[in-house]
């Protein structure tokens, strides 16, 4: 073989090794920025999930401070009412005024039967929040403690007392409620499931 042969196979194959090495580092460069766009892909989700997470514990846990300031604020509600209801049943119930028309009336007739309706209008008002934030326990208590209210305040009316039957639904409420907030954040996951 002539010396030029072998200068152009040594020229044709130092080519097409470098033709192969840029192919193989192409393909090599392409498959490595895929890893890389697929990585960040994934990065970017669990970035997207970690603060969806975070902002669902947060929310949780404002919901939880929420409920519990209306759990509060609830039963003193219907402790102020119960009071209330206490003194009319003491008073042998709301005394009869053929005049009366409107609640404007009914403020101006007693003071007692203002504070009755007051205080039967913050009831209502808790008792929608109450529907509205409270957990699956709590809103089952609810039911029955909201029927017992509205029958003692229509018996203290005529001096009937039916208070004892709202202090024993009252406890049960309270144990709803002391069940929820012990036992998790969100009352629903008590609630029973359909499987």
């Amino acid at each position: 073989m002539k010396p030029y042969a072998i200068a152009l196979i040594a020229v044709a194959g130092t080519l097409l090794g470098s033709l192969v090495g840029y192919a193989l580092q192409r393909l090599q460069s392409q498959e490595q920025r895929r890893w890389q766009t697929s990585d960040l892909a994934r990065q970017e989700t669990l970035a997207l999930i970690q603060s969806t997470s975070a902002t669902f514990d947060q929310r949780e846990a404002m919901l939880w401070q929420e409920r519990r300031q209306l759990y509060i604020r609830f039963l003193a509600v219907i402790d102020d009412w119960e009071r209330i209801l206490r003194d009319l049943c003491g008073q042998g119930g709301m005394p009869n005024h053929p005049d009366i028309q409107t609640s404007e009336d009914v403020r101006l007739a007693s003071p007692i039967a203002a504070a009755h309706l007051d205080a039967s209008r913050l009831f209502s008002k808790c008792d929608v929040e109450m529907t509205m934030l409270a957990g699956t326990p709590v809103l089952s208590a609810l039911g029955d403690l909201r029927t017992r209210m509205y029958d003692a305040a229509r018996s203290a009316l005529t001096g009937d007392n039916k208070l004892s039957e709202l202090a024993a639904q009252r406890g049960r409420l309270v144990q709803a409620m002391r069940h929820e907030m012990t036992t998790s954040f969100v009352g629903d996951r008590h609630a029973p499931r359909d499987s």
